[in-house]
């Protein structure tokens, strides 16, 4: 390990560290099998999905900068977990990632790898640029995907989920993606004729 790559950190440690997401248990499953998917497939799948989908997208796109993004976006589960964003903790999410993210910081420098971390994570969250919105519409549209492929292990299914709940995320990132939203309204149709989203 280079000893001049950082002086506030063991950059080993800090690859350890984010080890953690591998076993961090998310609420939607695999779109084909009955196993959930971990927070690290999570973020691989909305890594992939930058490249393949980054033509649909109505906002300029830095593919790189976009997939930095993705692979840092849900960091703070490695010390919170997973928040269901349908369930009653949704709310108080920011607050705990947040939290969490501080103390993840505390120790570090400025210009140091896990300050760089964070501000990814930061960005992604204010949604303030081009990359951030795509890959904020990527998250909430990629799990509507996956349950509406395997409807029987669904999320929404095991849940109770209202069908208005998941149009309205839709909604919030339509701008961004309107062909993969309007895509995905279908998939929710599909739910609710299925009986694996209530309402109409």
């Amino acid at each position: 390990m280079n000893a001049n790559a950082t002086t506030d950190v063991d950059l080993l440690d800090l690859q350890l560290t984010f080890e953690r997401l591998k076993i961090v248990e998310r609420q939607n499953p695999l779109s084909n099998g009955a196993r959930r998917e971990n927070t690290a497939e999570h973020s691989w799948s909305v890594a992939l999905a930058v490249i393949i989908f980054h033509g649909l997208a109505t906002v300029p796109v830095d593919l790189g900068h976009a997939l930095a993004l993705a692979v840092a976006h849900d960091l703070p589960e490695a010390f919170v977990g997973d928040t269901f964003v349908y369930g009653h903790e949704a709310d108080s999410r920011s607050t705990r990632e947040r939290l969490a993210m501080d103390s993840f910081l505390a120790e570090a420098g400025p210009g140091s790898v896990k300050s760089e971390l964070v501000d990814l994570w930061q960005e992604y969250e204010s949604a303030a640029t081009p990359e951030a919105r795509y890959v904020l519409a990527l998250d909430v549209l990629l799990p509507v995907f996956f349950n509406s492929r395997n409807l029987d292990h669904s999320s929404w299914k095991r849940h109770g989920v209202q069908a208005a709940d998941v149009r309205a995320r839709v909604r919030m990132v339509e701008d961004v993606m309107p062909r993969l939203a309007q895509e995905a309204y279908q998939a929710i149709d599909h739910g609710v004729r299925h009986g694996a989203l209530k309402g109409p």
